[in-house]
């Protein structure tokens, strides 16, 4: 892990997918996510694992991306907040829009 991470350009180039891939590739071994299971211990959930995660949820709602860009689904699920925040990305990368 380097010293500091690689920030990416705040220009708007990248949507939410586009900026969990610069850092699952730029900064892999940085935590996306850290929470706690237990008193005094910490679970960290690297950038590279939390990108590995968003492609299998895409893939698991679209396989291969078929079918046509910009299905809308509605999502009901109780999970935690990583799970969530895995799905939603996946459905953005699969092309695929979250009603609310």
């Amino acid at each position: 892990m380097s010293a500091h991470p690689v920030y990416p350009l705040l220009d708007g180039s990248l949507n939410l997918p586009g900026l969990v891939d610069f850092n699952a590739h730029h900064n892999p071994h940085y935590p996306a996510f850290v929470y706690s299971e237990a008193p005094g211990s910490l679970t960290e959930i690297s950038y590279f694992e939390f990108g590995r995660a968003t492609h299998r949820a895409a893939h698991a709602l679209r396989p291969g991306r078929a079918g046509q860009d910009g299905e809308i689904v509605a999502i009901i699920a109780n999970v935690d907040t990583l799970l969530y925040t895995a799905i939603i990305v996946g459905t953005m990368r699969a092309g695929i829009v979250v009603s609310r």
